[in-house]
């Protein structure tokens, strides 16, 4: 053995979904995406911080699926989450697998018609990290041109929005938009953002607060019982959140 051997190397990589393997079939997809390395290069984007870095990019999405591409689609949504479920109390592995069916927009439908079948080819299996490159050498390339030359046919693609726009083609109008978008991420934006806003105390003052046991007691009462069918029931939930105004909105410079 080397005389060198194990100093100042790098400690082994621990997947944050090891404790899935024990317990699945050998005909489960997740055992397909796990063999693939799929889990491992998810795992690493969860240690390394990486989750969110497709979000720094502008990337218009295809919208006008067929029904193979769009069935595709949701079923690959639909098997992710349900790999997310079997983590409900693992929770780095549960959120990296949220953050990825959120991601699988950006995976799948940034591309050519022609090429979302193979994208959609890929992710079955397993062959996540080769598309997650992808994306991010295409987005790179992008902003690399805008960089370059950021004035470029501005006039003319803003004109060709509003056209479309007033056209009824808000898809197509969306996507002239985005194409020229520059994102607000750079070195300095957490630093502007705090000094945009202001952050309070987040010490939650309990002064007043119902004690656990004085809860439970008032959710055991009639009253209580018919407020919660009444106005908090799944169906109301889902009204409110189908209807309600969004709490936020983007300000005039791009945050």
């Amino acid at each position: 053995m080397p005389q060198n051997a194990g100093i100042n190397s790098a400690p082994a990589h621990v997947s944050i979904f090891r404790h899935l393997i024990c317990f699945l079939n050998p005909d489960d997809l997740s055992v397909t995406w796990i063999n693939a390395g799929a889990s491992d290069f998810l795992s690493r984007l969860e240690r390394d911080g990486r989750l969110f870095e497709l979000r720094a990019f502008t990337s218009p999405t295809e919208t006008d699926l067929n029904d193979i591409q769009r069935s595709l689609f949701k079923d690959y949504v639909k098997k992710t989450l349900t790999m997310a479920g079997r983590f409900e109390h693992e929770t780095r592995a549960c959120e990296a697998l949220r953050q990825l069916t959120r991601t699988v927009l950006l995976l799948l439908l940034t591309r050519s018609k022609v090429e979302i079948r193979a994208a959609c080819n890929k992710f079955l299996k397993g062959e996540w990290e080769s598309l997650w490159n992808k994306c991010m050498a295409k987005g790179h390339a992008h902003q690399d041109k805008l960089a370059a030359d950021p004035l470029s046919a501005s006039a003319q693609k803003d004109a060709m929005a509003q056209k479309q726009a007033r056209a009824g083609n808000l898809s197509k109008a969306n996507q002239i938009v985005c194409l020229v978008l520059k994102p607000a991420f750079g070195h300095d934006t957490l630093h502007k953002l705090h000094e945009k806003t202001l952050v309070g105390s987040v010490v939650f003052d309990k002064q007043f607060w119902r004690t656990t046991d004085a809860l439970d007691e008032m959710r055991r009462h009639d009253e209580w019982l018919n407020i919660q069918e009444h106005s908090f029931s799944i169906k109301k939930i889902g009204q409110y959140f189908r209807t309600c105004k969004p709490l936020s909105a983007q300000d005039a410079d791009g945050w």
